[in-house]
């Protein structure tokens, strides 16, 4: 929502302000990035930390019975 806001507006924004812009686009998703960059010229280059993610623990197995319920929930208390 804020960056179509922003490229709504962005013929009404004043040069620090699309600096400002273009900044932040740096933390944004790479579609997001090439909107902003259609509004407000080019932009710098993407924070790689930013764009890398960070692997999910691994599932516990499921629970398949009615006996391994009442063992998990009895663990849990």
């Amino acid at each position: 929502m804020a960056v179509r806001i922003a490229v709504k507006l962005a013929r009404h924004t004043v040069a620090p302000d699309k600096e400002a812009i273009r900044e932040a686009a740096t933390r944004l998703p790479t579609g997001l990035r090439e909107r902003l960059a259609a509004a407000f010229g080019t932009l710098n280059d993407a924070d790689p930390k930013l764009l890398t993610t960070t692997p999910l623990p691994a599932l516990a197995p499921p629970i398949e019975s009615v006996a391994e319920l009442a063992a998990e929930l009895d663990a849990g208390a």
